[in-house]
């Protein structure tokens, strides 16, 4: 009965119709847009695990200084014994906690994102998990600088050209400048303070303990 009456409604009110046009056409579109970003956007995430040369797995290690190349050695005699594993690279990093950064114009140590985040100091990676700058374009991270993610910068306010004090445990302090802001391919919550190989070389050892990104 009901779709009796609706289809005497339809043949005896041209408005009704057009209405009833309009929402279908409008739906449709909408499914379609929707259907496009979806597709894009798993074209695009393909495009940057690849770009980026991203890990399939991650797996982050914490090791005491002094037992740090055993554990290591001990760890790649493991998953070269896992047969789905292909290949696997290895990242230096040091953990910092957010007391340990001065930023101006930010207070790390009140900051819950910072306190309640990982922080680690490293340098550029080269093989794997790759980063690129803010224009998607690839940049290189020079004696007395370092780069912060996109993230990062949201947190902090830290830009192009601030200075950056980081304090390492045995309290030595470094200050250096931003020169490139990144997109980070890492999980939330986890910040990457990119240095130098030279720079990073010179402090890493000022940390109590060493992290190895697998």
């Amino acid at each position: 009965m009901f779709f009796n009456m609706l289809k005497s409604d339809l043949r005896h009110k041209k408005s009704l119709n057009i209405i009833l046009f309009l929402f279908i056409t409008v739906g449709s579109v909408l499914v379609f847009i929707s259907a496009v970003q979806i597709y894009d956007s798993k074209g695009n995430e393909s495009s940057r695990d690849e770009y980026c040369k991203i890990s399939d797995q991650k797996y982050l290690f914490n090791y005491l200084y002094g037992d740090v190349e055993e554990k290591k050695t001990a760890m790649d005699s493991i998953l070269s014994q896992k047969p789905d594993v292909i290949s696997w690279e290895t990242a230096d990093m040091n953990e910092i906690i957010a007391e340990n950064l001065t930023i101006d114009g930010f207070d790390s140590a009140s900051s819950q994102e910072m306190t309640d985040s990982w922080i680690f100091v490293c340098p550029q990676p080269k093989k794997a998990d790759l980063v690129y700058d803010s224009s998607d374009k690839p940049f290189y991270v020079e004696n007395g600088t370092i780069a912060v993610s996109l993230r990062f910068k949201r947190i902090t306010g830290a830009d192009i050209g601030d200075k950056i004090i980081i304090t390492t445990d045995i309290g030595n302090k470094y200050q250096f400048t931003v020169s490139h802001i990144f997109k980070d391919t890492l999980y939330k919550g986890v910040y990457r303070i990119m240095l130098s190989d030279n720079d990073y070389g010179l402090i890493k050892d000022e940390f109590y303990s060493q992290d190895v990104l697998y």
